[in-house]
C-alpha cells in the first residue's frame, strides 16, 4: 500500500542494497513488494553480493525474474585504477605515492580503499589496509566495547539477545 501511495503521482525509484546480509522477514518483504508492484510505475534496484551464497535470496530473485519485476540484471567489477585513485583523493588527503600504493593494494574495491587510505591519513601503514584501519577504530572502543566486538566478530553471525546476555565476560551486554 505504501508502494503504490508513493508512486500514484510519478514513478518512484526503490533502492534496496545488501540484500546478502537480508533476514529471512525482509526478503519475504521484498518478495511481497516484487509481487505488488509489477503494474505499478515503480523501479526496483537491488544489490547483493554473490558470495557467501544465500539460496533463500536466489530463490526470492528467481520468482521475481518469472514475474517480470526484475528485468535486468547488472554484474559490477573491480572499479578500474583511476576511479578508485579519485575516489580515495576525494575521500582523505594523503601523498601520492601512498595513494598509488592503496589503490593498487585494493584491487578494485572502494571500501578497502576508502578505508586504507583513511587509515593512511593517521600515519598507519597502507599495507595495513582494513585489518589496521579495524584495529584503528576498535582501539577506541572501551575494555567491554573491544571485548563484545571481538566476539561478535569470532562469532561469524548474528547474535541474538539472549546469547549476548549470556557472555560471563560483559558485566553490562
Amino acid at each position: 500500500a505504501v508502494l503504490s501511495w508513493a508512486a500514484r503521482e510519478r514513478p518512484l525509484a526503490l533502492a534496496l542494497e545488501d540484500l546478502h546480509a537480508a533476514d529471512r522477514s525482509s526478503l519475504e518483504l521484498v518478495a511481497y513488494a516484487g509481487r505488488r508492484i509489477t503494474r505499478q510505475p515503480v523501479l526496483l534496484v537491488l544489490t547483493r553480493r554473490r558470495l557467501p551464497p544465500r539460496p533463500e535470496l536466489d530463490g526470492v530473485l528467481g520468482a521475481l525474474r518469472a514475474r517480470g519485476t526484475l528485468s535486468a540484471e547488472f554484474d559490477l567489477g573491480p572499479l578500474p585504477a583511476a576511479a578508485l585513485d579519485r575516489l580515495v583523493g576525494l575521500a582523505v588527503r594523503i601523498p601520492a605515492a601512498h595513494r598509488e600504493r592503496i589503490v593498487r593494494l585494493a584491487a578494485g574495491n572502494p571500501l578497502l580503499a576508502v578505508e586504507t587510505a583513511r587509515y593512511a591519513a593517521h600515519d598507519g601503514d597502507p599495507a595495513a589496509g582494513l585489518a589496521g584501519a579495524t584495529r584503528q577504530a576498535i582501539a577506541r572502543l572501551s575494555p567491554a566495547g573491544r571485548l563484545f566486538t571481538e566476539l561478535a566478530a569470532v562469532a561469524g553471525r548474528d547474535l541474538d539477545r539472549a546469547e549476548v546476555a549470556s557472555l560471563p565476560l560483559l558485566d553490562n551486554p
